[in-house]
Order: structure tokens, then sequence, then C-alpha cells
């Protein structure tokens, strides 16, 4: 601020810092107790499967990592970006080369941010109050690394989209209107839109951190992203089992959905 004194700036940008990460952490919890009911009814109680799995280490090392701040970098990538793969994979069908695809981009996005952070020396310093400060150089390697997350994410986003209107298309010419498949294709692609916006929205207000805040504001959203990741992944798979309250077995339903709108495909492949 104008005419502060440096001491004063850096008390003001490390108590900014400091109530942005509670508000984030606050934020983790509540929607943790909203949501609690929805995990024990689809959730509790039911055989451990590698869906689940990833459900409840994505929802459980979050909140227990958040207490131990050191554990972040742990919960922060792993278990989001698997629900992700697992999500898109299955929705194609089991494809190998659209997990081949979407894995690449991934590790595209990893190796590039890599690069991009190793190319300055890392300037990372304890600030006053046990504050971190970064330095520009830094902050912009670090904010234009994390533009691979976005490019990963918005290809999760464009396969997600092109999928669920075949879905649809093919639905439709079949004369299956207002199946439960239909819904299901439908919380696929509501869910991934909701997804894309709330982590694109957190996601560019880490860049913008990263590129034009003050040194002890830099990577001021890290904490906020993670968790909105955390909180909108839990989400996406307590919402896609939903439709287990209109029909006995959804999922044999998706299956069905899938594989009709494959053979439907290939049916057009043979036909050209």
């Amino acid at each position: 601020m104008p005419g502060w004194s440096p001491a004063a700036q850096n008390a003001f940008e490390l108590n900014v810092n400091n109530y942005y990460n509670v508000a984030s952490f606050a934020l983790l919890y509540y929607d943790y107790l909203l949501t609690i009911d929805q995990e024990i009814k689809f959730f509790w109680g039911r055989r451990i499967t590698f869906v689940s799995g990833l459900f409840f280490t994505c929802r459980y090392l979050s909140l227990a990592a958040n207490i131990p701040i050191i554990l972040q970098t742990v919960e922060n990538l792993s278990p989001n970006v698997i629900t992700l793969l697992t999500r898109t994979y299955a929705l194609y069908g089991r494809s190998r080369r659209i997990l081949a695809l979407t894995c690449v981009t991934f590790v595209f996005a990893l190796v590039f941010g890599v690069c991009m952070i190793t190319k300055v020396p890392l300037s990372i310093d304890g600030g006053p109050g046990c504050g971190v400060s970064v330095d520009d150089a830094t902050g912009h390697a670090y904010g234009i690394a994390w533009i691979g997350i976005v490019v990963f994410d918005t290809e999760i986003l464009i396969l997600t989209a092109w999928k669920t209107y075949n879905i649809f298309r093919v639905r439709k010419s079949l004369g299956m209107v207002g199946t439960v498949g239909e819904r299901i294709a439908y919380v696929f692609l509501r869910d991934e839109c909701t997804y894309y916006g709330v982590l694109t929205i957190a996601n560019l207000s880490q860049i913008l951190t990263l590129l034009y805040c003050p040194p002890l504001l830099k990577g001021l959203s890290t904490n906020f992203v993670a968790i909105m990741a955390v909180i909108v992944i839990s989400r996406l798979m307590l919402n896609l089992r939903e439709p287990d309250a209109f029909a006995p077995t959804p999922a044999a339903e998706l299956g069905t959905l899938v594989e009709s709108c494959c053979t439907h495909q290939r049916h057009q492949e043979v036909r050209w």
C-alpha cells in the first residue's frame, strides 16, 4: 500500500495469506459436513472397489493432510488426476487409445511444469511471521508451469463433451429418450463442466497471484486450488451414485449405453 512502511506492508500481506488459507480450510471441512450423509448412503457399508478407494483417498487424505500443511504436496495431485483419467476411460468404453491420450497429455503437462520450474534458480525465502517470500523470476516460472494443468483439464472436458454428445445423438436416433442411461450421461457432462469451470477459475487465480502479486502473496491460492479440486472431485463421485435412486443397476445401464454408442459408430464406419 502507498505510504506504508515495509514492516506494515509485510504484516498486511501475511495477514491476507493467513486469512485466505483459513477460509479455504473452512470451506473444505464445511463441504465435508454437507456431504457426509451422501457418503454414508453411497459408499459406507459396501465392498471397497478401485473407484471407492480413490474416493476415500481423495477425500480423507485431503482432510488429514491439511492438518499438517507439509503433506499438501502429496495429496494435491495424484488421487484427483487418477479419478479424472478413470472417469474418461470408463466413459469411452475402456478405450486404451483414450487412456493413452489422456496419460500422455498429463505427462506432457507434468514435464512442461518441471522444465519451467527448473529453468530458474529456486528462490523461496522465509518471510516475516513464518510467511513465504517468492521472488518474481520464481513466481513467473511457477505461474507458466501451472498452465499445463489447465491444458489437461481442457482436454478432459472436450473428451467428455464429445462422448456425451454422441451418446445423446445415438440414443435419440434409437428412440431411447428419457432413460436412466441418458440421465447418467447428463450427470457426466454437467459435473465435468462444473469441475472445469470451478477449477479453471481457481487455477487462473493461482497463475495470476504467481505472476503479479508481491513476494509474500505469490502462490496465495495454492491451498485454495487443492481444496477446490478435492471438493469438486468428491462431488463428482457422489453425484454419479445418485442415479441409484432411479434404477437398480445404473452401472449396467451405463455400460449398455456406451456399448450401444460404440456399436453404432462401428456400423457407421462399415457403411462408409
